[in-house]
Order: structure tokens, then sequence, then C-alpha cells
């Protein structure tokens, strides 16, 4: 369950700041003001390991809480992985997201430039990209089947209008939902607010969960695991 809420907590933040997810991808660099850490993050517990058709975070930051920014990232062989960048706009101020996200089996070097402290570095780390498991047989959302493949990553996020969102999901043959938590999230940019909604493992033999009017989210995530004790999570990000 720790890997789905921390996510779910991530992608929460994500929707006013930037987020940050599990980092299992690193490389450090050191500086005279603390160490500057690049991390990539994905769900897989093995080092340097993306699954294909997941988006994955780059972040970079200092362990003295000096400024970091990242000036750019690219990726050595473009048919395995790619980069993605999102603008978002924050207390009226408008900042970059990298993404690095895996297209097919195989590795690959990520090149992230930075400034940190007046100072520009770079850091790069390999990659590699691993198929994708498919823990999930089938998942419903308000009646509607969502198509799941093994290039589509883990990530289903629509607009909403409905005030009760109907989840159903069915876990693959060797694997199981062991828990699924879901928030949803009201108040200011500035002072965010999340709910719990109290869902639990009960999401696999189907959950209504409220989404009140006036919130502005809801995020639901689905923990799973098979016979080799491999964790995964899928997450169900609807909005208004």
């Amino acid at each position: 369950m720790k890997f789905g809420l921390k996510r779910a907590m991530s992608l929460m933040i994500a929707v006013f700041v930037a987020f940050g997810m599990m980092a299992v991808s690193t490389g450090e660099v050191n500086a005279a003001s603390g160490k500057v850490k690049v991390e990539i993050n994905n769900q897989i517990e093995k080092t340097n390991h993306i699954y294909a058709g997941e988006q994955t975070y780059v972040a970079v930051y200092n362990t003295k809480q000096k400024k970091v920014k990242i000036k750019s990232v690219k990726v050595s062989d473009k048919s395995i992985a790619k980069v993605k960048v999102k603008t978002l706009k924050y207390a009226g101020k408008k900042n970059k997201e990298y993404y690095v996200v895996g297209k097919q089996p195989g590795k690959t070097k990520v090149s992230v430039k930075y400034k940190c402290n007046g100072k520009a570095g770079t850091k790069k780390v390999t990659v590699t990209v691993v198929p994708y498991p498919n823990p999930l047989a089938s998942l419903e959302v308000n009646g509607k089947n969502v198509p799941l493949s093994g290039d589509t990553g883990f990530l289903y996020e629509k607009k909403c209008k409905k005030t009760k969102v109907n989840i159903k999901a069915v876990a693959a043959e060797g694997w199981e939902i062991t828990s699924a938590d879901s928030r949803s999230v009201y108040g200011t940019a500035k002072n965010p607010k999340f709910k719990d909604t109290g869902v639990k493992s009960k999401i696999k033999n189907g959950k209504t969960i409220s989404f009140p009017k006036k919130h502005k989210a809801l995020y639901t995530s689905i923990n799973l695991e098979n016979d080799e004790g491999v964790v995964v999570f899928y997450e169900i990000v609807l909005k208004r």
C-alpha cells in the first residue's frame, strides 16, 4: 500500500505544484553548498529501471536546499525512451516539469543539465526500460471499460462532472489487489486540502466513491502484487 499512497499523494500535490514520487534512478554531483541529486522516478524497486509506457518524473534537488533548476533533459536513444515537458502555472508563475517516457525495452542514457546556486552542471544516468507487466485484467470507471495494454502505462486521467464515481478493478492471473486508496482535493492552490474517501481493498468488488461538486480532483490508487512479490499500482485521476 505504501507505493500507491506515495504516488497518489504526489499526484494530488501536482494539481498545484511540481510533484515528486519514489526515486530509484539517482546520480549525485558534489557541490560546495551541498550535493545535487538527480532522480528519475518510477515504481520499480530495481535501480535505473522503468516500465515501457511509464511516464517518469525527473527531479533535481540540493541536499542543503539550495535552489536548483533543470535547464534541459535529453535521452541518447530516442527509440527506447523520449523526453516530455509540461508547463504548469503556479502562484502566477510558469514552471516546467520534465519526464522520461519508456517506449520499448532497452537501455538509454539520460542527460540532465541544471543550474544550482549560480553554477551549471550536467549529470548522466543509464536507464533500462522493461516490458509493462499488465497487473490488471480489467478496469471500469462509471460503468465504462478502460482500455489496458502493455504500452499505456499506469495513469488514467479524465474529466468528470459526476458527484458519485464507481470504480471496479479485476486483477490479472497471478496478481492480487492488496489495497486501494482514494482522496479528493479541494481548497485553493495556495491552501490545498485533501479528504480521505475511506476506500480500501473493496474496490475489487466495485466501489462507489463520493466526489463533491466543489472538489477539484479525485485520486484513486490501486495497489497490486504478484506471486513473485513484485508490487505495482494503477492510478485513476478524475478532474473537474
